[in-house]
């Protein structure tokens, strides 16, 4: 969630231990004037944002809101302008578009996996001969690996579950089991058709057919 700038600087200012009071006279301001960017009623000035930034040991990024995510309205945008660019001039434009986006908003789970399925899909549908797509596709992987380590619970899930069929599709059977064994029992996906799934792709006919009696 983003944080608006008049809680960044309450926040930082309570958080390094200095009062209103001081800001203002390390600023050259007065003490009203800070008091009113902290309830968001006015913003400072932006010949004193970098002193600012400084003051509250954080980057102008921090400081101003950018890098922080994007709401889903956004996030959805910005994948029609990716697919639009896909169609216009090719997956490789749309997929640097994607890696500049994540880039700017490297903490965004939302969008890291929503950009990973959007190219993950766009790459199935590109016709791209095999060894052009193994490139993409190991690009892919990170992104889902990535998103794996959100804090948000049904992003990772989903992540984790991409990951598992993904590991499962490269023969790496460990990798695809660890994720497996990650996926909570009762699920929105099905983990139990793909535990199935990797058993047969191992061998282990016996207790695939057994775990697909006890989902029948």
């Amino acid at each position: 969630m983003k944080m608006p700038i008049n809680t960044v600087i309450r926040e930082k200012r309570k958080e390094i231990g200095l009062t209103q009071e001081q800001i203002a006279e390390y600023l050259g301001v007065s003490t009203p004037a800070v008091n009113k960017w902290e309830k968001g009623v006015t913003y400072p000035d932006i010949s004193s944002l970098p002193a600012l930034a400084r003051l509250l040991k954080v980057d102008l990024n921090t400081l101003l809101c950018f890098h922080e995510g994007l709401s889903e309205r956004e996030i959805s945008h910005f994948c029609k302008e990716v697919m639009d660019t896909i169609h216009k001039n090719g997956f490789e434009s749309g997929y640097t578009m994607v890696i500049g986006k994540i880039q700017e908003y490297p903490s965004c789970g939302p969008l890291i996996h929503t950009a990973a399925l959007l190219l993950d899909g766009a790459l199935m549908m590109s016709g791209m001969d095999a060894a052009h797509k193994e490139r993409y596709s190991s690009q892919i992987i990170s992104l889902y690996e990535r998103a794996a380590k959100s804090d948000d619970d049904q992003i990772r899930s989903a992540a984790t579950f991409m990951l598992a069929s993904k590991y499962m599709g490269c023969e790496e059977y460990d990798k695809a089991q660890e994720m497996l064994d990650l996926l909570p029992e009762r699920s929105a996906m099905d983990k139990r058709q793909l535990q199935a799934n990797l058993w047969i792709k191992q061998g282990k006919l016996a207790e695939a057919a057994e775990l697909l009696e006890r989902k029948m």
